[in-house]
């Protein structure tokens, strides 16, 4: 098999394998109304509302940016399939737990489901993320892009499959308490817990199908090697045979001049080599191109003022991007009463996801980091003002601009993934990518309270009011980001300095 074939195939299995760890990011949240409705009919909970179903999102979120610190240390123990291994029977394992935890209270599912679903995902995220990386090195967001669009096709798969399976007659809620209407219909809430039993097993499998197919590229080396043929001339020139042809002499003579041509331009480059290595300037620059500079490890990124510009970056849009995520069917259902309809809007959601990874991975790729992420942030802020209109205006309204609120914003982690590797390193990508993903952690914890706080004392407007203009933060963040320059070491001593090209 050659390298493209190769490529190709490990890109295809790095993307079938990220299929499946993303998958509690979409697909599931279409059944938190199920979710809350089982809580709140087994008696688990009965105080439970569609707003505590943020929690899930949240954890998960936290699971995967905590989680991803420790990718890299993980891989350099376990090895690269195995590391996706053990990333994958954690979070298939806890989507099979949840058919238990479920049954138990809501918190544990929200551990199962949420943060250990979160945190097992992450780790084949980032490695997969990486490998497609190393495969196309030169559209490093192209390659981002593609891996990840397809956690969103596999979603619109399990969108649909999932509510199928729970609700096959498209019952609608017919339980209104407080305000909040909820599912009570036996059959349909039974079928809840058995949906995560088929749903791990499936991950299961597909995940252990792509392990077996996946590989990064190996490092290939060509060495060129200059044989002098003098030897060879002078035993043809002294066999003292009398019928040599002419034409055998003129090609003796030609490698001869040939040879002597390599050992002086190899004399020249040595004497050059040796003024270089007695300059300071020489050994200067000799060092500033010398492979290992070509990185930051994550202790020496938390010492450029870059870091933290993509750490609080990251922190807006993926609060944007889960709260969008959490909430368009819970808020779709304040004025829509019709699941199916809802339904179908998460299936397209998750199309729309798809192509907009990979579209964003070549806007990137074309645009570079700063425009990109300008448009980002400009068009997710027009996109919560149009969300606070959209049911006014009536259902097919708003089942554009949720679809849009809900496709746009996850162009951060295509876009930052990109600006990581150009500005940090191929060497300690996964763990560079965590440590600005911690971000995650904390909005992840954070999300729950700001939005239950600002949905329950300002309303639904206010709240998507608050999520839009907090994209102006992001957008003077990204004027003033400037690439960092990599290090340069004098001694013992590390010198960061700040690389003025547009990123």
């Amino acid at each position: 098999m050659n390298n493209d074939a190769k490529m190709a195939q490990s890109m295809e299995y790095a993307a079938q394998s990220n299929n499946r760890i993303k998958y509690t990011s979409s697909a599931f949240r279409n059944i938190i109304p199920y979710v809350v409705s089982y809580m709140r009919l087994v008696g688990k909970d009965a105080t439970l509302t569609y707003n505590d179903g943020i929690w899930l999102t949240s954890m998960g979120t936290t699971g995967f940016g905590l989680s991803m610190i420790f990718t890299t240390y993980i891989e350099k123990v376990l090895g690269f399939r195995k590391t996706i291994l053990f990333g994958s029977l954690i979070q298939s394992g806890s989507t099979l737990l949840s058919y238990y935890t479920i049954q138990s209270s809501y918190y544990s599912f929200v551990i199962t489901e949420g943060f250990l679903n979160g945190a097992g995902g992450s780790i084949p995220y980032v490695v997969t993320v990486s490998c497609a990386m190393k495969w196309v090195p030169n559209r490093k967001a192209t390659a981002t892009g593609f891996v990840l669009c397809t956690h969103a096709l596999s979603a619109t798969i399990f969108t649909y499959v999932s509510s199928i399976y729970i609700n096959p007659d498209n019952y609608q809620e017919n339980e209104v308490i407080n305000g909040e209407a909820y599912f009570n219909q036996k059959d349909l809430l039974a079928r809840v817990p058995k949906c995560f039993l088929m749903l791990g097993f499936v991950f299961l499998v597909s995940q252990l199908i792509s392990i077996c197919m996946i590989s990064n590229p190996k490092e290939e080396t060509t060495t060129i090697v200059i044989q002098n043929d003098a030897a060879n001339v002078d035993d043809t020139e002294g066999s003292g045979k009398e019928n040599k042809s002419f034409q055998d002499n003129d090609v003796a003579i030609q490698l001869q001049n040939e040879a002597n041509d390599i050992q002086t331009q190899n004399i020249q480059d040595e004497n050059k080599k040796e003024m270089m290595d007695k300059s300071p300037i020489g050994t200067a620059s000799e060092k500033e191109s010398e492979p290992e500079e070509d990185y930051f490890t994550p202790f020496q990124m938390v010492k450029t003022k870059q870091f933290y510009s993509l750490w609080l970056l990251t922190f807006i849009l993926s609060m944007q991007y889960t709260t969008i995520v959490a909430v368009y069917k819970i808020y779709g259902m304040t004025f829509i009463s019709d699941d199916n309809f809802l339904t179908i809007l998460g299936s397209v959601c998750a199309v729309g996801n798809a192509v907009a990874k990979m579209s964003w991975g070549l806007i990137c790729d074309k645009l570079l980091f700063k425009d990109s992420t300008i448009l980002l942030c400009l068009s997710v802020s027009l996109l919560y003002l149009l969300l606070n209109v959209s049911s006014m205006v009536g259902r097919y309204f708003y089942f554009i601009i949720a679809l849009l609120t809900y496709v746009v914003p996850g162009g951060i982690y295509v876009v930052m993934p990109y600006i990581i590797s150009k500005s940090y390193g191929l060497k300690y990508y996964a763990s560079n990518c965590g440590t600005v993903y911690s971000s995650l952690v904390i909005s992840g914890l954070l999300n729950p309270f700001i939005l239950k706080g600002m949905q329950n004392f300002f309303g639904w407007n206010w709240t998507f009011f608050f999520f839009e203009a907090i994209s102006f933060i992001g957008l003077i963040l990204t004027v003033m980001f400037q690439k960092p320059r990599k290090p340069e070491r004098r001694g013992s001593t590390l010198s960061v300095t700040e690389h003025k090209s547009e990123p």
